[in-house]
């Protein structure tokens, strides 16, 4: 029941008892109806009021919800970006561009280890990961060469997909907190 309604109902009610009042010949009687329809009505008027409240809060607390599970899926997403990079994408990117001659890098255990990480990569670069690791690891090898320039492109892409989360996280969280905020105001 909305708020106008139950003025509209309150209103009547009002009208109601002044006319009952007026028309009877039992004036104390009619006057203690009228009284009695008053008090209803207003009781009435006062639950209405207070489930008005009710709802808005309920409202209030189903939005602030729906914030956090949209919060934990970007979240979860971000993670997901950040861990494919440090396990993967960083790694495989430094191991192929430096100099062969470190003694620590262009092990095939090295790059083994990297390699149990593809999954996380997309197939093409799954592909050439592929062709690299069986071409024998040519520093600056045609296969070399196109893995480098496509391990770039992607952890550009990925990078820039985890700012895209992030802001779109800022922007969650100053909604969650302005509904917040007016929660507490309209107490």
């Amino acid at each position: 029941m909305t708020k106008k309604d139950t003025l509209t109902i309150v209103s009547l009610a009002v009208i109601g008892s002044i006319v009952a009042v007026l028309l009877s010949s039992d004036k104390p009687t009619a006057g203690l109806t009228a009284l009695a329809v008053l008090i209803a009505s207003a009781s009435l008027y006062e639950s209405a009021k207070t489930s008005e409240k009710n709802n808005e809060q309920m409202e209030k607390s189903l939005k602030l919800t729906e914030i956090t599970l949209e919060k934990a899926e970007i979240e979860q997403k971000t993670r997901t970006i950040k861990e494919q990079l440090n396990v993967f994408y960083y790694p495989l990117y430094d191991y192929i561009t430096r100099d062969p001659s470190i003694n620590e890098c262009w092990q095939p255990s090295t790059l083994n280890k990297i390699g149990m990480y593809r999954y996380f990569a997309n197939k093409e670069i799954i592909e050439q990961f592929e062709v690299f690791r069986n071409s024998g690891y040519g520093y600056g090898s045609e296969p070399c060469n196109k893995l480098t320039e496509s391990i770039k492109i992607e952890i550009k892409l990925l990078e820039s997909r985890c700012r895209e989360l992030n802001n779109g996280l800022n922007i969650l969280d100053n909604e969650y907190n302005q509904i917040k905020n007016d929660s507490y105001k309209g107490r």
